[in-house]
């Protein structure tokens, strides 16, 4: 298994930047706290945003769809584990293994957990989504500095106009796998996930 890269110099060779100003994790994105940040446009007219500080990763979304209750998972890849960072009006975290040819999860449900609990125990914090299309995440530099292999990340968005589930979104584009399947985005944890890895948005 290849070794994680040190985190600055992954975010530096990808062109990152290492901007110092701090980001308040409340799904605002205020201008000044992005300042410098590294942003995708996404066809839909929504944007990610990446940044990083002080060791820690953060990211943005805006612009995604407001029509209806909506969400995004973060998924971060290190090794043979992906990690599934659910932030709708709750928050956890879901980690799959590679077993064969896809990937399993430990458990079929969620920990719930606050804020605080889950920065402290997971090492990642987000809020709970909110209807203005925005969110933010941050991912500790202790989870990030990992020897489980390199790190990508991926991001799904899935929301609910009239009710009903619309096509997941996905970042980066053109994906269709487990990181923009509605199951798996919604908050369950089907068996076999396909992860195409190696698409995803890696941090090296």
């Amino acid at each position: 298994m290849r070794r994680y890269f040190s985190t600055i110099a992954a975010f530096v060779a990808h062109g990152v930047t290492l901007a110092a100003a701090p980001v308040s994790v409340d799904g605002t994105l205020e201008a000044g706290e992005w300042a410098g940040s590294e942003r995708f446009e996404l066809q839909s007219g929504a944007s990610v945003q990446l940044k990083h500080v002080d060791g820690d990763f953060y990211l943005g979304l805006d612009g995604f769809p407001t029509e209806g209750f909506g969400f995004a998972c973060v998924f971060l890849s290190l090794g043979d584990v992906v990690l599934v960072l659910h932030a709708s009006a709750q928050l956890g975290t879901a980690h799959y293994r590679l077993r064969g040819d896809g990937y399993d999860p430990e458990s079929e449900t969620y920990d719930w957990k606050p804020a605080d609990q889950l920065w402290r125990e997971d090492g990642w914090r987000s809020h709970p989504s909110s209807a203005d299309g925005r969110q933010e995440f941050q991912i500790a530099k202790r989870l990030l500095q990992s020897d489980r292999g390199d790190a990508a990340i991926a991001v799904g968005y899935v929301h609910y106009p009239g009710g009903e589930q619309s096509p997941t979104l996905g970042w980066p584009e053109g994906l269709s796998d487990g990181s923009v399947d509605a199951q798996v985005v919604s908050g369950w944890n089907p068996a076999q996930v396909k992860f195409d890895i190696e698409r995803w948005h890696r941090l090296r």
